[in-house]
């Protein structure tokens, strides 16, 4: 139990549980990701010619960002998911990550001309290639999997568009 100044008037003090507030703390970080994510979808989108160039950009934007953090700053998202899944909140708050990025990624594939079903499909599985992939470069110290991830998933979506034109 912490005891802080809390409440109304000057000098009220109230208890906090540092487990309410440590739990407070890590659902804001994973609400902070959701934002994140889908920025980071809407930039790539900003600056690629196509889907294919959009996930590539993705998964060269996170290894940036991972490398220039020394490896430290990732996703908490998997973590809080793994650790925390019996919790609902944390469930909820991480299903809630993981479905916008994916929509926001299968609107941007739909949008090209891939038909919904396939798009949301196209979606899930770029989701989760990067999701691991951020794993094993947090792991391995090196970019290497990001890497290779935006190169595959690229092609996976140059071979689904046959290279259409970003709308």
């Amino acid at each position: 139990m912490v005891r802080l100044v809390a409440g109304g008037g000057p000098g009220e003090v109230g208890d906090i549980d540092e487990a309410e507030v440590s739990e407070a703390l890590r659902l804001e970080a994973v609400e902070f990701w959701q934002r994140r994510m889908v920025r980071l979808v809407d930039y790539c989108a900003e600056r690629a010619t196509d889907p294919a160039e959009l996930v590539d950009l993705c998964a060269r934007v996170l290894a940036h960002g991972l490398h220039s953090s020394g490896y430290i700053a990732t996703c908490p998202v998997v973590a809080t998911a793994t650790t925390d899944a019996e919790v609902k909140a944390f469930r909820v708050a991480c299903d809630r990550v993981f479905r916008m990025w994916q929509e926001a990624l299968r609107d941007r594939f739909h949008a090209a001309g891939v038909a919904d079903d396939r798009a949301a499909t196209l979606a899930s599985v770029t989701v989760s290639i990067l999701q691991g992939a951020l794993v094993l470069s947090r792991t391995a110290r090196n970019t290497e999997s990001l890497e290779i991830a935006g190169v595959e998933l690229a092609e996976l979506l140059r071979r689904e568009l046959d290279t259409a034109p970003w709308p």
